[in-house]
């Protein structure tokens, strides 16, 4: 079991394929005029990390399929503010840096929200909260969390991953380990910031219409969220039809994007203790991964 540092990672267990295909020309550039009198509004995609390199129900391009049409006034995305800045997306999973591309060549406005720090990484060992639970309480976990981890990953493609089901099941999860594996600071930590900075980002930008891009298990909490603050919530479903048919090749933008991330991580892996140096390391593989495909599903293992 992973520590809540890395809890985001969970929703790269969502597994396998995609199909179809274009040229990777870049696309048109949209403009959006939203309406200023109308209730703020948001969707919220979950995403599934690199396995969008190996689930042929939820490829990359569905991604930019949402932007199509949603047509938001700023996007958001699960990358840290002050990486987003500097350009620096490869800090995010690497679907981030590929909607960063699809924003700027749409000019839509962008913001990372995502927050840790590198302190969670800097250990040479990890905890494990599974292993510190006595054996009666470690079989209770297992026997809690296997049915809705079972229920969650059986059938894994757009829908399901974005349906209310999927909420509900990774709601029960993270309930499920809070009780556990004693309350998980950081995650809730890291959740409330990423709250924090979407709510700024959409106050500063006066937006109506945002599409956020977050990993899976992110995206209960901050559908709740955004909904208590007044914004009315569109579910990512009705977006899109023939999410299969949306395997793609993604434009030369996002391949260089990749191209220049693969470098800054390979520095930051070599510069880095051995957590370090294996966490970049491995983004840096996937993320070479995607290059060779450029996008499109599918690969026999992410990464590899």
């Amino acid at each position: 079991m992973r520590t809540l540092a890395a809890l985001g990672a969970l929703s790269t267990v969502f597994v396998v394929a995609m199909v179809t295909s274009i040229s990777g020309s870049e696309p048109p550039r949209r403009t959006t005029t939203p309406d200023t009198t109308a209730t703020p509004r948001a969707v919220v995609v979950g995403t599934i990390h690199d396995s969008h390199l190996t689930t042929p129900g939820y490829a990359l391009g569905v991604l930019s399929e949402i932007v199509d049409a949603y047509r938001p006034d700023l996007i958001l995305l699960e990358i840290r503010p002050e990486a987003f800045a500097k350009g620096q997306y490869e800090e995010g999973p690497l679907e981030m840096t590929y909607i960063a591309s699809v924003a700027a060549s749409a000019g839509i406005p962008a913001e990372g929200i995502d927050w840790w720090h590198e302190g969670w990484w800097l250990a040479d060992t990890v905890r494990d909260p599974l292993a510190e639970l006595d054996a009666e309480a470690r079989s209770r976990f297992q026997e809690e969390y296997g049915i809705p981890a079972q229920g969650l990953y059986q059938s894994v493609d757009f829908a399901s991953v974005n349906g209310a089901e999927a909420n509900q099941l990774m709601s029960l999860m993270l309930n499920i380990q809070d009780r556990y594996f004693g309350g998980q600071a950081e995650w809730h930590e890291r959740q409330a910031w990423m709250h924090h900075h979407a709510r700024l980002a959409i106050t500063r930008h006066d937006a109506k219409r945002v599409a956020v891009f977050v990993g899976a298990l992110h995206r209960p909490e901050l559908v709740a969220f955004l909904r208590a603050t007044g914004l009315s919530i569109d579910e990512p479903g009705v977006l899109i039809a023939n999410a299969a048919e949306k395997n793609v090749e993604v434009p030369e933008s996002a391949v260089q994007a990749w191209r220049e991330g693969v470098g800054r991580l390979r520095q930051k892996a070599a510069n880095g203790n051995a957590r370090l140096q294996r966490f970049y390391s491995a983004r840096a593989r996937l993320m070479e991964a995607a290059i060779r495909v450029r996008g499109r599903c599918c690969i026999e293992k992410a990464g590899g």
